[in-house]
């Protein structure tokens, strides 16, 4: 289960990148809200790294990213919470609202 929503969100932050590049995204805190009751947080959070380091445009292999990331500390909380919380246009203490159930 965890496996497969990590590479579901890997897809769907490489994804939302190729669709900006290529003029047909819609707004990534929208598609990431609204999709499976908000579950994919850290596309969100991938999606933001990705942009941030103008992988689209520098290329290259995006499990070599994914490696030298886990290796600088990129996807400890502290850094990945608030670059999701950006790009999904939530408060940090509020990005898993399926945990947060009324």
């Amino acid at each position: 289960m965890v496996e497969g929503l990590f590479n579901e969100d890997c897809c769907q932050a490489l994804d939302q990148l190729i669709d900006e590049k290529l003029g047909v995204a819609h707004n990534p805190a929208d598609r990431w809200r609204q999709s499976d009751d908000g579950i994919h947080v850290l596309a969100g959070a991938l999606y933001g790294m990705l942009r941030a380091d103008r992988w689209i445009d520098t290329g290259g292999s995006f499990e070599a990213w994914l490696a030298m990331g886990l290796k600088d500390g990129r996807f400890m909380p502290a850094i990945l919470h608030p670059i999701a919380a950006r790009i999904l246009e939530r408060p940090v203490d509020a990005l898993w609202p399926m945990a947060v159930r009324r």
